[in-house]
């Protein structure tokens, strides 16, 4: 079975079961104690714990999955892969054991075709009833083997259940491998096609397991594996989905043998595909990091295929193309995937070239030795920073007949793990949500009703200070309370959260934030100015109602700015974040390249021309995957439910948005870019302003410009010409000085080439001038050497309250001297930083006090190493 075909056939299967298919999620999760999609299971936390109702207690998707735990095993196993495609079946409190057992076998060999005799399933030896369900279903004794392996722990705490897995035979007939009396799922004769975790039991502290109150299912089920079976063959590499982007790397190395590095271009380059459609760019940490050493992993394999130029670029459209049937979005962002390959693959190029030089000097420090190994702390340097894979340095090492330490590698790997780790726990975070879902499930739900009405009674339901919930809050007190309705718009999506007023006959209290941790949960952060407020109480919510019209007109313009930017720029741009206050905004998006004036000015033109159509805006709710069908474009950092809301503006935009706009563009006023800048690789913000913001911000600009007119005696018009006449007359005036600087300091370096002194063979000349900068000091060192074959200048300068020191070599080895050194050396004596390369070192800003200081120490240095 093809795997277009696999992926569709499993999804059809499971929602004729009465599931509901769920989109596939980006590889960057919302869940802040991951750093990658890593199961299919990730999406869905928010449905098992609570935070989020499912629209469907039956659940289905295939979802793109990204591991690089395993990363050193790609290319040599034939099924680890970084990035993978998971199926999963969920059942949230549905149905469990005696249905999912018989579906995965239906599908497996009714749908796919798998022979029944060639199927291994796994259970826990303590779970007799899926071993029964197993038999029912057909299955003989030898076919159903225990494994202890067989029971899945989110933690030593929490949800927990037996799983049975499934495994496929590639040489069936033959006795089953055994080990400690039990199956061997670790034998490379069998490949574990299916998982079904049977999640019943609540962990408790101590090791005491109690049952849950409802039994899920969390199935995960992985496509290449399948594939694989189902096409007869043994490792997922010779499967059609990656039988194109294989032909393309042996038509670019047809001289090599070496399918592990083809293996691993392969995997590398569709993982990097993906990252990069799903918004990841090349950054030194985080996210971004993986990315960058994926893309050099698979740059460095294809060198030493023999490939000499950049070619992932070339080679990762038939990566697009294989799988644009399934995820289209892959073709809308194909150019900004080729772009970034070039550029990163370019970059590394040039570094790889250091990397080896770095590693052929530390061999050659060795081999002078003639003892020793290349470090842990320099493997890893290789590895980490210059992209070379351990093995890479062995390979290279070995050729010298030179050891790695292989332990301090580990070292220094496992401590980027944690650091890793640590940066991606999200520890607190989690406990704090929480904490926070077991107070809205005790309190009660809060139901957002301000896109219409900015007024509202509402009835308390909950009180939050530091010491946590209480029943009431008093006079002074900042706290949070929830409400079971409200007008006020919590902080999320960009958009800044509401303030206002709530009063009833007992207190009146300023609402000074909004914000939503978790959903259906509202909480309003006050201040009692008067009274107290207790839970139960029913108060009047009022919004802030200028305020409120002023972020509407900013968050209606971040919308027509994002289209803008498309259509200027390209389908490429993808928001990656954003933040909608009074009247003004930010937007972040990627962008491979600056972006020019001239553009900025067209998408201002555009973004303005659609505020004086005055288009009235749209809203409609519906199902995600309808939303998406329209063309609605999902905002960066947006949790989205099952019915999402689509703010249309005519043909100009379509969005999922849950934020508050105005009723027609007109009302935003008008539209003013004021800033564009880079804030990393790849990715760029602009800032702009709305409304009478960006009135005052033109107006503050045009009293720029009256003062510049006014300095310079002429009309707009004219200013351009103004500057250029006096910057040219500026450059004559500069080149006039540096020419009079160059004569003066040619006279005296005339008088101390008179003054020089041998040391050793070399002609040194330390001299004490005035009135010359750092330019000027060099000027002079150079001048005063003319006359020499070889020597040494060191001129030191006052000028001002300041000295200036120059020491320059000429026809001296770096060896015999270094220049930038010496400086180093004379300032961490005397007080003052310096430095330099070999024939140049320079320090300024010196305390003219320690001017004899700083002679004396040079002459007596210079002494010490050119008299030995």
């Amino acid at each position: 079975m093809k795997s277009y075909e696999l992926r569709e056939s499993f999804l059809s299967f499971f929602v004729d079961k009465g599931h509901y298919k769920l989109e596939g999620a980006s590889l960057i999760p919302s869940d802040l104690t991951v750093m990658f999609t890593l199961a299919g299971m990730v999406p869905l936390k928010p449905y098992f714990t609570g935070e989020r109702k499912p629209i469907s207690r039956r659940l289905v998707s295939c979802q793109r999955c990204l591991r690089t735990n395993d990363i050193e095993s790609v290319g040599k196993s034939p099924f680890h892969h970084t990035f993978f495609e998971m199926l999963g079946n969920f059942s949230i409190g549905d149905y469990f054991k005696a249905e999912s057992i018989p579906w995965a076998w239906e599908f497996l060999t009714n749908v796919v075709g798998l022979s029944p005799d060639r199927l291994i399933v796994t259970v826990h030896p303590d779970d007799a009833e899926s071993k029964d369900i197993w038999k029912k279903v057909g299955l003989t004794n030898e076919q159903i083997q225990y494994s202890n392996d067989n029971f899945w722990m989110m933690g030593e705490v929490g949800p927990c259940g037996p799983d049975s897995e499934i495994y496929f035979d590639w040489d069936p007939g033959k006795p089953l491998p055994m080990k400690d009396g039990m199956f061997d799922t670790d034998d490379r004769r069998f490949v574990e096609l299916w998982n079904i975790v049977f999640t019943q039991f609540d962990a408790k502290p101590g090791g005491k397991r109690e049952p849950l109150p409802s039994k899920n299912i969390d199935t995960g089920a992985g496509l290449e594996r399948i594939c694989a079976a189902s096409q007869g063959v043994k490792s997922s590499m010779e499967t059609d989905l990656f039988a194109t982007t294989m032909q393309a790397i042996v038509k670019l190395s047809p001289n090599s043998t070496e399918q592990n590095r083809r293996n691993l271009i392969a995997d590398h380059l569709r993982a990097c595909v993906f990252l990069i459609s799903d918004g990841v760019f090349p950054a030194n940490d985080g996210r971004g990091y993986v990315l960058k050493r994926l893309i050099r992993r698979a740059a460095l394999s294809g060198r030493r295929l023999g490939i000499e130029d950049a070619f992932l670029a070339e080679i990762a459209p038939t990566i697009i193309e294989n799988y644009s049937s399934s995820y289209p979005f892959l073709v809308e962002r194909k150019e900004a995937v080729l772009k970034i390959l070039n550029n990163e693959e370019a970059q590394f190029r040039s570094t790889l070239a250091v990397g080896l030089q770095l590693l052929s000097d530390e061999l050659t420090a060795i081999k002078s030795k003639k003892t020793g190994k290349i470090t842990g702390k320099v493997a890893f340097k290789l590895y980490d920073t210059y992209g070379f894979p351990l093995d890479l340095t062995k390979e290279i090492a070995l050729e010298e007949n030179i050891d790695v330490d292989n332990e301090g590698f580990q070292q220094e790997l496992e401590a980027q793990r944690l650091r890793g780790r640590m940066a991606f726990t999200g520890q607190k975070e989690f406990e704090l949500a929480t904490a926070l879902i077991a107070f809205r499930d005790e309190t009660g739900w809060c139901k957002f009703t301000g896109y219409d009405q900015l007024e509202t009674e509402a009835k308390v339901l909950g009180i939050l200070t530091k010491q946590g919930s209480v029943t009431t809050a008093t006079e002074g007190q900042v706290f949070q309370f929830s409400t079971d309705s409200t007008p006020f718009y919590p902080e999320k999506g960009g958009q800044i959260g509401d303030i206002g007023m709530a009063v009833n006959d007992s207190c009146q209290i300023e609402i000074i934030d909004t914000s939503s941790p978790v959903e259906g949960l509202i909480l309003h952060k006050a201040r009692i100015i008067k009274g107290a407020l207790k839970v139960g109480a029913t108060i009047k919510l009022s919004v802030d109602m200028v305020r409120r019209n002023s972020i509407t007109k900013a968050h209606t313009a971040t919308h027509l700015l994002h289209s803008g930017l498309r259509n200027i720029l390209g389908d490429h741009i993808a928001q990656a974040g954003s933040w909608v206050g009074d009247e003004e905004l930010r937007f972040d998006f990627t962008h491979v390249g600056e972006v020019s004036n001239d553009d900025l000015f067209q998408v201002e033109r555009w973004v303005n021309e659609q505020i004086v159509n005055n288009t009235s805006l749209k809203t409609v709710e519906a199902k995600i995957e309808e939303a998406k069908k329209m063309g609605a474009i999902a905002l960066f950092g947006e949790k989205y439910g099952d019915i999402v809301r689509v703010v249309t503006i005519s043909d100009a935009s379509m969005e999922l948005c849950g934020g508050c706009h105005v009723l027609s563009t007109g009302q935003i006023g008008f539209f003013k870019i004021t800033s564009e800048s880079s804030i990393g690789a790849n990715l760029r913000r602009i800032e702009a302003k709305v409304a009478s913001k960006a009135v005052a911000h033109v107006q503050e600009l045009e009293e720029k410009i009256n003062d510049i007119q006014a300095l310079l005696t002429c009309g707009p018009k004219q200013i351009k010409g103004k500057v250029e006449q006096i910057l040219e007359n500026l450059s004559d005036c500069q080149k006039k000085n540096k020419a009079l600087v160059a004569s003066m300091a040619k006279s005296v370096a005339e008088v101390a080439s008179h003054n020089a002194k041998r040391v050793s063979t070399t002609n040194v000349i330390i001299t004490k001038i005035d009135g010359f900068d750092m330019e000027g000091v060099r000027m002079v060192a150079d001048f005063a050497l003319e006359p020499f074959d070889h020597g040494l200048a060191a001129v030191l300068s006052k000028l001002g309250d300041s000295c200036y020191l120059g020491v320059i070599s000429k026809g001296i080895p770096q060896s015999t001297i270094h220049c930038g050194k010496l400086v180093t050396r004379v300032g961490n004596l005397l007080g003052f930083k310096g430095g330099g390369r070999p024939d140049l070192g320079q320090a300024g800003g010196i305390d003219c006090n320690k001017s004899s200081q700083v002679l004396v120490t040079l002459e007596s240095e210079i002494n010490s190493i050119l008299g030995k």
